[in-house]
């Protein structure tokens, strides 16, 4: 079993990443009217600095209930704490990075056999030709050479190379925002299937059952910039198990994903672009695995617990 998981660790890497680039376009004027532009990026420019700060957790619990085989409950957490200090080498014309070298001040991963890796920590990674497959990276020391986990993280989190992997086109942050301004207290609806695609790896859904909606909660000062607070949720029902070769049975609550989002933002990136994200999401229920012409059921629960902080670095001293 613990082979047919392994693939969602790959999704969990990808996701510990996410974000790291997100859809940039040029600042627009706002609060017009009273309506505030949630989508607004700063435009990257060659030598802007910014520090990354990730945490992520993904709790799973496997436990058969109703067949033969009985192995007891089979639980797994896996958890990646990381801070990076990125600065930008080159970018296209519309402000998009291409390059960027980043100082990996702390890299901690903790593996669902309890081992620990942290080969990365105190490494600096210098990506180009972001998000192709064709990215290259150096690593500085190159040695000792970088564990499987570790390169996985290196493709997918600094050079984007998976599908898995944030797409400036398609962020996920940029999914959960309206794109229109709206004003403090407004509500949006959210399409499910863009989060599904990022957050779940495409995982086959019910859009008829699926639903999502954010709200701009609030618009405050925070050293002398505006901010924003949006909250989202998402219910999300499966019908498969993410990553996993295991269906979900057909009760009511069977594989609905459950999701809250949290994320305060600068409203004037030009100034100060400054990013909190927190993520929250858990689903549960009976899944159904058939092997050999025998069926296994499973009672799932998988919980995720994740916050991210973005914001500039000054610039170093000469």
């Amino acid at each position: 079993m613990r082979r047919a998981l392994a693939p969602f660790l790959v999704l969990f890497l990808a996701a510990a990443g996410a974000f790291a680039y997100l859809r940039v376009r040029p600042a627009q004027v706002g609060g017009s009217g009273g309506a505030w532009d949630l989508s607004r990026k700063a435009v990257s420019r060659v030598g802007d600095r910014f520090f990354q700060e990730v945490t992520r957790t993904q709790a799973r619990t496997l436990k058969d209930v109703r067949s033969e085989f009985r192995p007891g409950s089979d639980d797994e957490t896996t958890s990646m704490a990381w801070r990076g200090a990125f600065e930008v080498g080159a970018v296209t014309s519309v402000g998009r990075p291409t390059a960027v070298t980043v100082k990996l001040e702390s890299w901690r991963l903790l593996l669902p056999d309890q081992s620990r890796d942290s080969c990365l920590e105190g490494r600096t990674a210098t990506a180009r030709d972001i998000g192709s497959a064709g990215a290259t990276l150096t690593l500085d020391p190159p040695v000792p050479v970088p564990s499987g986990h570790a390169q996985g993280f290196l493709d997918n989190v600094i050079a984007r190379k998976s599908p898995l992997s944030p797409d400036d086109e398609s962020g996920e942050v940029d999914a959960v925002f309206p794109t229109a301004p709206v004003a403090e207290g407004a509500e949006w609806k959210i399409d499910p299937d863009p989060i599904n695609e990022k957050v779940f790896g495409g995982t086959p859904y019910l859009a008829d059952q699926s639903t999502g909606k954010g709200k701009l909660v609030r618009v405050y000062m925070e050293d002398g910039v505006r901010m924003a607070t949006v909250d989202a949720t998402l219910t999300i029902k499966h019908t498969q198990v993410p990553e996993v070769p295991m269906e979900w049975t057909t009760g009511e609550g069977d594989g609905v994903a459950h999701v809250h989002i949290v994320s305060d933002r600068s409203l004037e990136p030009e100034k100060r672009d400054a990013r909190t994200w927190k993520l929250d999401f858990s689903l549960a229920g009976i899944g159904l695995r058939t092997q050999e012409e025998k069926s296994f059921f499973y009672r799932v629960h998988i919980s995720v617990r994740e916050v991210r902080k973005r914001g500039p670095l000054a610039a170093p001293p000469r």
